[in-house]
């Protein structure tokens, strides 16, 4: 009898792991934004997060980007975002910290699906540190969660100087891309 409810205790239990990790071999963090005379696509080739999926929706997550691999394609721009904009060498990381995720959880928790998701909590550049909301999308594929979404926010907000030349100026819209591959973690 007790081998039978433990069973059938363990049938209910979500299949999935509670904690996943991904990093910048299976996803990509990108960044869109527009000059006064050409448009900027930038890249975060250096990241790595986790994510809690816990009993009852207490759901957590980080995402720690390294600002000094952050890349626009171009050298000269990318010298001047690194060491003005950015200051690298003090602040070698911007980082996201979830807090709650909102929206249809009940396939996240269930460890099966796909729905669409707010991910709620901080967001923290140089010293200044924001509370934002991220609409984003998961879909498992067997134990491994995707989660994909897409955060418009302006640069300005976080306090940070302005890399505008005389010549082109930079818009304060910036759109924040985001498609990674968590997977179970020990």
């Amino acid at each position: 009898m007790l081998s039978t409810l433990s069973l059938l205790t363990a049938m209910t239990l979500p299949a999935h792991a509670e904690r996943y990790a991904f990093d910048d071999t299976t996803g990509a963090v990108g960044y869109h934004m527009v000059a006064t005379l050409h448009e900027i696509d930038g890249q975060a080739p250096n990241f790595s997060g986790e994510l809690f999926i816990g009993k009852g929706g207490d759901h957590t997550g980080t995402l720690t980007v390294q600002t000094p691999a952050m890349t626009t394609g171009l050298s000269v721009r990318d010298d001047r975002m690194h060491e003005y904009v950015l200051a690298v060498t003090e602040y070698p990381t911007l980082t996201f910290k979830m807090g709650a995720i909102g929206g249809d959880v009940a396939g996240l928790d269930s460890g099966q699906g796909s729905g669409q998701v707010l991910l709620r909590g901080q967001l923290t550049i140089r010293t200044s540190t924001r509370d934002v909301e991220i609409p984003a999308t998961y879909t498992w594929q067997g134990d491994k969660v995707v989660l994909e979404g897409r955060y418009d926010m302006k640069w300005t907000s976080f306090g940070l100087p302005d890399p505008s030349i005389m010549i082109s100026t930079l818009y304060p819209d910036m759109t924040v891309n985001f498609k990674v591959t968590a997977r179970p973690a020990p």
